[in-house]
């Protein structure tokens, strides 16, 4: 007897609050254009990036002779420089602050904000 009241119950309260869903649907939809238009301008960004590395050097490994270079100390980089990784180096991040950077890990995992890895060798610091 109890699920017969119980589905009638839950039916009228879906409804009363269909409004309340409609609004969490639209805001829902508001947030996903706006990540849209965030990952629309973080392609843009690596796409102008990729072609300021182009112009100075062919490879990772010979961008990390590029630049002023940093100490090895996490703590001294500052959002926007070139974070080496590996050694023979072989991966580049953009650091943007707070121990995170924005990458291209791999061919199928686009373009992503990730922590540094443990792996992190050196970093450069292009535009003074």
């Amino acid at each position: 007897m109890a699920c017969a009241i119980a589905a009638p119950a839950i039916a009228g309260l879906a409804s009363a609050n269909s409004p309340a869903i409609d609004t969490a649907k639209s805001q829902a939809e508001a947030l996903r254009a706006q990540i849209d238009v965030l990952d629309a301008q973080v392609e843009a960004a690596v796409e102008t990036y990729d072609t300021a590395t182009a112009k100075l050097d062919e490879t990772e490994a010979a961008a990390a002779d590029n630049g002023h270079k940093l100490a090895a100390a996490q703590a001294d980089l500052q959002p926007g420089d070139l974070v080496f990784f590996f050694d023979p180096v072989h991966h580049v991040g953009i650091y943007i602050g707070s121990g995170q950077m924005v990458d291209a890990a791999g061919t199928g995992k686009g373009v992503r904000i990730d922590y540094l890895w443990s792996s992190y060798n050196c970093a450069r610091r292009i535009l003074q």
